[in-house]
């Protein structure tokens, strides 16, 4: 189970919590207009290299930067820095919600971004079935005549 709560006032900080103590942080930051991202981030993210970024489009056509694990994304407006971070519970030694993480990545979007995309229809999954058949023949010499009765049912 997850939660979600506002750090401060502004809801510029925002935690998604797990039991595990696992979380999801995302900031939001404020960016001179004129200012690049990599001005930016060389500023905030001082201990970070920008070669471990590669930038990618997700599903709401949002233009991220995210870091080779996928443990940190930077979605970049024109006037705000959106900082998604995971931090792993302080015992773990293996990262249990990484496909969390990769699914906010894939679903972010800033409200005004319009409508959602296509979305692909699935199948119904199989309903599994039990089907139960009789047959009887009868066969009369005098006449050649051969008469044979189906019966089926099946319960979904």
């Amino acid at each position: 189970a997850w939660h979600i709560g506002s750090v401060d006032t502004n809801g510029d900080d925002v935690l998604f919590s797990s039991i595990t103590g696992d979380y999801i942080e995302i900031r939001s930051f404020s960016k001179p207009t004129a200012e690049s991202f990599v001005t930016w981030f060389s500023t905030h993210a001082s201990d970070q290299l920008f070669s471990d970024l590669k930038q990618e489009t997700n599903r709401f056509q949002q233009k991220l930067w995210i870091r080779k694990d996928y443990l940190v994304a930077y979605i970049v407006k024109s006037t705000r820095v959106y900082v998604m971070v995971y931090h792993a519970a302080p015992d773990a030694t293996v990262i249990p919600f990484r496909h969390v993480m990769e699914m906010m990545e894939e679903s972010f979007r800033i409200s005004d971004s319009g409508v959602l995309p296509p979305q692909q229809i699935l199948p119904k999954p199989l309903q599994p079935s039990t089907t139960t058949s009789v047959t009887t023949s009868t066969q009369t010499t005098t006449t050649d005549i051969q008469t044979t009765t189906t019966v089926s049912s099946s319960k979904l």
